[in-house]
């Protein structure tokens, strides 16, 4: 089962997510981030996810998520918010908003159910993605295509984001965190995975104003 880490104040209502979660997940809680980044490199092993409070943290996003990130790069990493908060300028890929416990278990279900048995494998249309070799098999094909762990990770977030914009500024954030990449790059990556995505139901389209969506096509 997946292991979920919690930075979040404590809290005396039943809508706080140890609470909510505590039960349906193996749960460590840290109410600052001084004791999570301690007792956290302190630990055996990394989590499979983990939430911090927006409203309690999201002051410091920025350097939570590339300390994380250095820290347990393999972790999924999410900041979740019982309300939108509209002065954080935190990407929305980053962020899971929910109403109450049975809410949150859901979308943390959604978000962990590729753990058990599955290692590294996303299968949307007819594209599978295997990121951790890395490589993929499109249009039902038994035959594998190795590919770069770049395009392997860039392909992943937007499988993993179906009809789901993806701005020059998030595709940094996601691919190369605390990195200046330019457009150009960029636009190569993509243009290397639609060559890969020709013969498949799934493209990955220019977004008027900026950015990509990957969508599928119900006629093939």
């Amino acid at each position: 089962m997946a292991v979920i880490w919690i930075l979040e104040k404590p809290r005396k209502d039943s809508d706080g997510m140890v609470l909510g979660l505590v039960g349906s997940f193996p749960v460590r809680a840290f109410a600052s981030v001084k004791s999570f980044m301690r007792m956290g490199c302190m630990a055996n092993c990394s989590p499979d996810l983990i939430l911090v409070s927006l409203e309690d943290f999201g002051d410091d996003w920025v350097n939570l998520f590339h300390l994380c990130s250095l820290q347990w790069p393999k972790s999924k990493f999410y900041f979740a918010s019982r309300t939108k908060i509209s002065f954080i300028d935190v990407p929305s890929h980053l962020v899971i908003e929910y109403q109450g416990a049975t809410s949150l278990c859901f979308f943390i279900h959604a978000l962990v159910s590729d753990k058990v048995d599955k290692r590294n494998f996303l299968h949307v249309g007819d594209i599978e993605l295997d990121s951790e070799i890395p490589r993929i098999r499109v249009g039902g094909s038994e035959k594998w295509l190795e590919i770069t762990h770049k395009e392997a990770l860039l392909l992943k977030y937007f499988l993993q984001r179906p009809d789901k914009i993806l701005s020059h500024e998030d595709i940094c954030d996601l691919v190369w965190p605390g990195v200046k990449v330019s457009q150009k790059n960029i636009s190569s990556h993509i243009s290397r995975l639609r060559r890969y995505l020709l013969d498949s139901n799934v493209q990955i389209h220019n977004v008027y104003g900026g950015g990509y969506q990957l969508s599928l096509i119900s006629d093939r």
